[in-house]
Parts: C-alpha cells; structure tokens; sequence
C-alpha cells in the first residue's frame, strides 16, 4: 500500500490514500506502521480523510499498531469522516483511540 509519511520532529503524519481500510490492504497497512514503530516512531498521526469505510481487519490492524506504540508514544486519528467517527463510535473504539478533527490539533496535542 503505497502511503505519504510526512517527519515533523519526533511526529510522523501518515496519510492513508485510499477510500476503504480492508482486507485487501490491511496486513500491508499494518506491516507500514510497525516498520515505523521499530525505527523508533512512537508519535503517529493516521490521517483519515480519504478513508470512507473500513471493515473488521481495518479495525484490527489500528488496535494492534495502537497497542504496538506502548505507553510511551501514541497513534492518533485525524480528519476522520463522518462515516468513520460512527464506525469508531459504534465499535467504542473511539475511548482508546485519540481523535482528531485535523492533522494539526493531533500535532498539537503532541506538544509541538
């Protein structure tokens, strides 16, 4: 999955390109995260605005690089779409998730 990654001090901005968060994608997402998680990125922002549907291995696969971040660093959403926010509402996957209207609130949210 081709993805643009944007380095802003000790934050990485990744933008998902894609309109759905599925099966067919969801490993390669996840393999892209972890990668950056074991260079030592612990700050991540998930842009989601071009994200307008995202099934059970979507879900899993932000969980588990959620989880792979530890305690030290986070993964926050931003920009997410209105079908997005019910889907992270309806799941309750947003009280783990930190979400975010724009890149820049995540940004800011982080201290910088």
């Amino acid at each position: 999955m081709e993805r643009d990654v944007q380095k802003l001090n000790d934050i990485v901005v990744v933008r998902l390109p894609v309109n759905r968060l599925e099966v067919s994608i969801a490993q390669d997402f996840k393999n892209e995260i972890l990668k950056l998680i074991e260079k030592g990125h612990k700050k991540i922002v998930l842009d989601m605005e071009n994200v307008r549907f995202i099934d059970s291995s979507g879900l899993g696969c932000m969980v588990s690089c959620l989880k792979s971040v530890g305690g030290d660093g986070d993964l926050k959403i931003a920009n997410p779409s209105d079908s997005v926010q019910k889907l992270l509402k309806i799941t309750k996957l947003n009280r783990i998730f930190n979400i975010y209207s724009s890149t820049q609130q995540a940004i800011e949210e982080f201290g910088q």
